[in-house]
């Protein structure tokens, strides 16, 4: 029996499914407290109990039947209960109505017509209706509301162009994005009076997008109430190229999210940020050169953090990282060349059936270790790492491999070690920790 406790604004109703193939039989509705006092009231009418809900066919989805429900909301100090028969049997079974969700009326992703956009955003938003091509004029302008792209049409910031958000105001786009800035007149993207903002999100776009000379700072993620991200920058199911970019003063859980989507990152910076930098998922995609400086100031960051994602690092820098310079998760596979690394938690961490090749880098003041392989996530299994030519400096530790993962130096295996790897994530390697 699933049984869930749902306000969708109006009204408050108990919805039952029957997942299994036997009939079941609701006959008591309560409420008790934590120690298991049942109450003496019930809250649906008793003309409804006791209540049967017939078997579900295999491989059929269940019925839902809906009850009325007058009674106080579960709190910290009770819970509502169903008693439940199986029929045939007649087996008594005690079912927690757990609270849940109610469903949704619309869409939760921000929607908006091409003239709709073009009445908001005058004078400055222009459109080209043979290509299809949504333009902001160079100059200085505020948003006080929300910038979207709909699918099929695209938008290109020309090079000097700076866009002021509004605390609410977002930019969402269905299609590619072009922000074609120069060194000496880059796109800048900011809140007003560098206020946070919720950034720009890049979903289902059919081409590739590309920010050249673009300057991105104080996003935080936080694009509805009901709708957040955990990237400022995201790209979803959308290719993109960054080129001599920066992003800074991330507020959020990453300053850029890409997912599912084909990247090259070349030659930017990332600093200054509340947690992560850079995170991939479930992507393939290259980085070269660019900084990585000052992230995780609220405790806990990582500069590159890949999940299911294939990828080559060359000749970037890391300065000031909270955590892991590198963190290779999920059966991602990383070939990482020419990196230096100065002041971070862990230079690089290899977990969760991921490999990770490491060559001819400098590391300079880790406070953990400067290599790690284990496993956080069992299902994956163990990590790989193999490091070449890499000198250490101020490091306590060179590498740290749990028993069953391989770290190899310049190709001897490390001793492996028992690893507590949810107490490291509870103390040295907590998100937040500041």
């Amino acid at each position: 029996m699933q049984a869930y406790l749902v306000n969708d604004g109006k009204k408050t109703y108990i919805e039952l499914a029957n997942i299994t193939p036997s009939a079941l039989t609701v006959t008591a509705i309560e409420q008790v407290s934590k120690k298991g006092m049942p109450a003496i009231k019930q809250f649906i009418d008793a003309k409804r109990l006791p209540l049967t809900l017939p078997p579900s066919p295999h491989l059929m989805r269940p019925e839902c039947i809906r009850l009325p429900f007058n009674g106080p909301a579960p709190d910290k100090k009770s819970g509502i209960v169903l008693q439940v028969t199986v029929n045939p049997g007649h087996r008594s079974y005690r079912v927690k109505v757990k609270p849940y969700y109610a469903p949704m009326h619309k869409p939760l992703l921000p929607a908006s017509t091409v003239e709709q956009q073009l009445a908001i955003h005058q004078p400055y938003l222009q459109l080209d209706t043979t290509a299809k091509l949504l333009t902001v004029r160079q100059g200085k302008w505020q948003l006080q509301k929300s910038l979207i792209v709909p699918s099929g049409y695209h938008l290109q910031l020309q090079a000097g162009t700076q866009l002021q958000c509004a605390g609410s105001a977002v930019i969402v786009a269905y299609g590619t994005v072009e922000s074609l800035g120069t060194e000496q007149a880059p796109v800048i993207l900011s809140g007003i009076n560098d206020a946070a903002w919720p950034g720009m999100a890049v979903i289902d776009a059919p081409g590739k997008s590309r920010l050249i000379h673009t300057r991105i700072s104080a996003t935080n993620g936080k694009f509805t109430s009901e709708w957040s991200l955990t990237g400022g920058v995201t790209f979803y199911q959308s290719d993109v190229l960054l080129q001599s970019s920066l992003l800074e003063d991330s507020r959020g859980e990453d300053a850029l999210n890409i997912v599912h989507s084909e990247f090259l990152l070349d030659d930017i910076t990332i600093r200054t940020t509340a947690s992560d930098a850079f995170d991939s998922d479930f992507s393939k995609g290259e980085i070269k050169g660019g900084l990585f400086e000052n992230i995780g100031l609220a405790g806990g960051g990582d500069a590159i953090d890949v999940s299911g994602t294939q990828i080559r690092v060359t000749a970037s820098r890391f300065v000031n990282i909270d955590d892991k310079a590198v963190s290779v998760g999920e059966k991602s596979h990383m070939q990482a060349a020419s990196l230096e690394i100065r002041n971070a938690g862990t230079t690089a961490a290899s977990k969760d059936g991921s490999e990770l090749i490491l060559k001819d880098t400098q590391i300079d003041g880790v406070r953990v270790a400067g290599l790690m392989a284990y496993i956080k996530k069992p299902e994956y299994g163990p990590a790989r790492i193999e490091a070449e030519n890499v000198s250490f400096a101020d490091v306590s530790t060179q590498a740290r491999a749990q028993k069953g993962s391989v770290i190899l130096l310049d190709g001897e295996a490390v001793d492996t070690v028992d690893l507590n790897v949810k107490q490291m994530y509870k103390t040295v390697m907590k998100k937040g920790l500041k």
